[in-house]
């Protein structure tokens, strides 16, 4: 590329860039913002007819050497990178833009105990740096301007607060670096200390709802900063928190000259509950499935428990509604939907012969066949739990249709009333 005047590559994701002759003899302009330049490579006698160099935006902590006695240059931009003065003492700065640069250091919180020396420091590089500390915003007029470190003896709950330095040089003028900012809490000790208790239970069933009122102490003046699971919850600032959550909660309190505990924290937990689940093996046999131990199952009839009743099964004897339970650590307890039985003669024979119920299962028509026509009969519909579906008089009849159309598939029961018997069918809806 002999001819190559204007090389831009800016707004890539370069690492470095390495020039070397004979590859750019002729270029003019080199542009190569917006990287992820970490270091910049090449000879002087490379770009003799250079007049333009672009490596603002990116990722520089230091300046090739000789980079502002390149032969025709005219501007060279090196602004936002990690440069500090040392880079820039001794250069040409009448041709260059560098000014704001990145700060290399990352931000510091510290907690330090109220009576304990406290000392920091803005290290930056250069021969005539001036720096001037500032906390929550404020001058810190009293401070040596010569010098990088602040320090205080004897730590108290005032001198807690953000502090940052910004460094300037008589060498490179226009240029101010601001140091990381570091958060001075003050930790009182046992001149402080934060409680926190609650209210109410904190240990749940699964399926319960999760409440508690946490209490912090404290008084006039004093701040509180709750967190949850170790991350701030922005809008509690009171001594007070209602959690409706599980989790791991702990409170900071900050007391009227500054001073800062922090609580123990306090976990709402939530038990999990293993599932228990009824069916029918045979006849009247039920069945409880769990990951339970069997052992520790028991059951309940109409919701009381049945003496002498456990193990993952239960043979129904009598009518009721039947449940399977059993315990779980911290008082929680898992039990099984109800299961309604009706114990009655459903076999038994009708006057002198059998009735006869078909289709059973069925979509929803039934037949009632009857061994002889009778003069008058009632029959009632009901499902299991005993809610009455229907109810109808008939005379002189030895066929019946009914019709459980509309219904929910299930189980429900035929009752048949005459002056030739007492009966009750069962008929399955599919």
């Amino acid at each position: 590329m002999p001819n190559l005047k204007v090389f831009d590559i800016g707004n890539n994701r370069l690492k470095n860039f390495l020039a070397q002759a004979p590859n750019y003899p002729q270029i003019e302009r080199l542009i190569l913002a917006n990287n992820q330049i970490e270091s910049v490579q090449f000879s002087i006698n490379n770009l003799p007819n250079l007049r333009e160099l672009d490596l603002s935006d990116n990722l520089l902590t230091d300046l090739p050497i000789g980079i502002s006695t390149l032969p025709s240059v005219i501007k060279i931009w090196v602004r936002r990178n990690y440069l500090e003065f040392d880079d820039l003492e001794g250069l040409n700065l009448s041709l260059m833009e560098y000014s704001p640069q990145n700060n290399q250091q990352k931000d510091e919180n510290l907690l330090l105990r109220v009576g304990t020396p406290l000392s920091i420091s803005a290290n930056v590089a250069g021969s005539q740096n001036q720096y001037q500390w500032y906390k929550n915003g404020q001058r810190l007029t009293l401070v040596p301007t010569l010098s990088p470190t602040y320090s205080v003896s004897s730590l108290t709950g005032a001198d807690a607060g953000i502090y940052e330095c910004r460094v300037s040089s008589t060498l490179v003028p226009e240029l101010v670096l601001i140091s990381r900012t570091i958060t001075i809490n003050a930790d009182c000790g046992d001149l402080l200390s934060a409680t926190l208790s609650s209210q109410n239970v904190t240990d749940f069933c699964q399926g319960d709802n999760v409440f508690a009122t946490l209490i912090a102490n404290g008084g006039e003046g004093f701040k509180y900063t709750w967190r949850k699971d170790g991350q701030i919850l922005t809008l509690a600032t009171d001594s007070v928190y209602r959690a409706f959550e599980p989790g791991s909660y702990t409170v900071q309190i900050e007391s009227p000259l500054g001073c800062f505990a922090q609580s123990e924290p306090v976990a709402l937990t939530v038990r999990a509950i293993p599932e228990i689940t009824l069916s029918t093996l045979t006849g009247n046999l039920l069945e409880a499935t769990t990951t339970a131990d069997p052992s520790s199952i028991y059951w309940l009839k109409d919701g009381v428990p049945i003496e002498g009743a456990t193990g993952a099964t239960y043979q129904v004897t009598t009518s009721g509604v039947y449940q399977a339970a059993f315990a779980v650590a911290g008082g929680c307890l898992s039990i099984s939907e109800p299961q309604a039985f009706s114990i009655t003669a459903l076999d038994s024979n009708f006057g002198t012969g059998e009735v006869a119920v078909y289709p059973n299962p069925t979509e929803g028509e039934i037949f009632l066949q009857f061994p002889t026509k009778q003069k008058e009969i009632v029959i009632l519909v009901s499902n299991v739990h005993g809610k009455r579906i229907s109810l109808k008089k008939y005379q002189r009849v030895e066929t019946v249709q009914l019709s459980l159309q509309g219904l929910p598939k299930g189980l429900y029961l035929i009752e048949m009333s005459s002056e030739q018997g007492h009966l009750i069918k069962k008929v399955t809806k599919k």
